[in-house]
């Protein structure tokens, strides 16, 4: 399953754990297709009637001018933190940060336009990551659709990554179109397809690839499955069936175990576990129904068992179909 971050972690816990750079295998290479000392000064002012427009645009939200300074001095002590703690963070070191952090979040909603024109200078990657991880655990619109239009178009890929994560966590109705839109629009596909790869039909291997790079579109799969929606789920439904690459459609397939209850998601993956010309799709699906014991399910499940042209299908399917009769 991808790596999905929460909101709510802090942020130095996720820029202690934040994702590296994944190789790319051979086989599935992929190609763009058209398509002073602030650290203990303690929270920060609420925004006050000293404020200034953004940009000269009347529509645009203030910008605290004293608040957007204390912003950005904290921002460069942050930065002197995060270099100066290498790779290995002493109780000192993570006391500062988390210090900062809570001084950044203090304002609320308030800090979201300080924090976005800080991010938007560039510089310091480290810091850019640590200041959008902590913009988005801001309330607010201004924050939101800054997240959202990295998730949707970000040329940064670690901040496009935390954003595509970050609207797992949420139900509006913004977050799930824009990450349906990334699963089954996203420029990046693989190469070589991965139905295309080498596969023996008749050695029984039931165990899905590690294959793919974690491409937008695969990010905005899992950040789908997290939402624990209704409608995220019927999104995974389609793409389960109609994918435009059978990576995308394993990847939805099984990234809808949770939604098998659903009649919609269980009849989706039901028509991906007998028909996906792909197995390793059909055997994604296939396990994702796994604990999905009604009648026509089990029924379908045998049928796979007996008659599929894979032999790594058929022994999944009645291997799932065995477990019930224990």
């Amino acid at each position: 399953m991808l790596p999905v971050a929460f909101v709510g972690l802090g942020a130095l816990t996720w820029f202690a754990n934040r994702p590296r750079a994944v190789r790319r295998p051979p086989a599935l290479a992929y190609s763009k297709q058209p398509m002073s000392n602030v650290a203990n000064a303690g929270p920060l002012p609420q925004a006050s009637a000293n404020v200034t427009r953004a940009t000269s645009t009347t529509d645009e939200p203030p910008i605290d001018v004293a608040l957007a300074q204390r912003i950005n001095a904290l921002a460069d002590a942050l930065g002197k933190a995060l270099r100066g703690s290498g790779e290995r963070w002493s109780d000192a070191d993570s006391a500062k940060v988390r210090a900062l952090e809570a001084s950044l979040l203090s304002p609320g909603a308030a800090a979201a336009l300080p924090l976005i024109a800080r991010i938007n200078q560039g510089g310091d990657e480290a810091l850019r990551t640590f200041l959008f991880q902590v913009l988005r655990q801001l309330p607010g619109k201004v924050a939101h659709d800054f997240v959202l239009m990295h998730a949707s178009s970000g040329a940064d890929e670690t901040l496009r990554t935390m954003a595509i994560e970050s609207l797992g966590n949420r139900r509006d109705e913004a977050s799930l179109q824009t990450l349906s839109n990334i699963a089954r629009f996203d420029a990046e596909l693989p190469v070589q397809p991965l139905f295309d790869l080498a596969r023996d039909p008749a050695v029984p291997d039931t165990e899905l690839p590690h294959d793919t790079d974690v491409t937008p579109r695969l990010r905005a799969i899992a950040a789908l499955e997290q939402m624990n929606s209704p409608a995220a789920a019927s999104v995974l439904a389609d793409l389960a069936q109609v994918g435009p690459d059978a990576s995308i459609r394993m990847h939805a397939a099984s990234h809808m175990h949770a939604y098998a209850t659903l009649p919609n998601a269980r009849d989706s993956l039901v028509t991906a576990a007998m028909s996906d010309r792909s197995p390793y799709v059909r055997l994604a699906a296939i396990g994702s129904l796994a604990e999905q014991r009604s009648p026509s399910v089990t029924a379908a499940l045998a049928a796979i068992a007996s008659s599929d042209a894979d032999a790594g299908v058929r022994a999944l399917a009645a291997r799932v179909v065995a477990a019930r009769d224990d």
